[in-house]
């Protein structure tokens, strides 16, 4: 009766040392401690403790960029005998604020024909726009050439304009809507043709 349960614990201490030795011969000794200021620290690498090499492979996941979007969607006109004060609403729909930035107006100066009389830039300084919202610059004027005849001032405004070829100054989640083109108003003469708006 004695004889059967020591064999019985003999077989299960042979089974169980045959099941640890493999991984004991393989696994290279190391250390597993805490470190000064708290962290789990160790010399131990995978093949020591796994006693073979493991592939882990990393799927990437999308990351979320959070960016500014900047966009321009009005002019106003302000008409002063012979001078235009140009200023241009500016926007941000992306995620993060806006440091500064320059906008760039092109300025045609045309006959009621829509042939081009002169061709003017002004560019001003934008300050900043936060997230959602949107601001008011006055980027600077131009002038028609009498108050006589009707003269037509065609605008198309560039939002961050300094070194816009290369992506310009500030980062943003879409670079393909920083180009708005106003169109056309008027700068009435004399006898004004009220066909086209006033600038204003």
């Amino acid at each position: 009766m004695t004889f059967k349960p020591f064999l019985r614990n003999a077989l299960a201490g042979m089974l169980l040392m045959a099941l640890v030795s493999p991984m004991a011969v393989h696994a290279a000794p190391c250390e597993l401690e805490r470190n000064e200021h708290g962290m789990w620290i160790s010399n131990c690498s995978i093949k020591d403790l796994f006693g073979e090499i493991i592939e882990v492979e990393l799927i990437p996941t999308p990351i979320w960029i959070g960016l500014p979007d900047l966009y321009a969607d009005d002019g106003d006109y302000y008409v002063n005998g012979t001078v235009v004060e140009v200023e241009v609403r500016t926007g941000n729909s992306g995620p993060m604020n806006a440091r500064d930035f320059d906008v760039t107006a092109q300025i045609d100066i045309k006959y009621p024909n829509g042939t081009v009389y002169s061709s003017a830039t002004v560019t001003g300084r934008v300050p900043g726009v936060a997230s959602g919202q949107r601001v008011r610059t006055v980027l600077g004027t131009v002038t028609v050439p009498d108050r006589v005849s009707d003269w037509d001032v065609h605008t198309t405004f560039y939002v961050d304009s300094a070194g816009m070829s290369g992506g310009g100054e500030i980062w943003e989640l879409d670079e393909t809507n920083n180009v708005f083109d106003d169109g056309i108003c008027r700068v009435y003469g004399k006898d004004p043709d009220v066909t086209v708006g006033p600038c204003q």
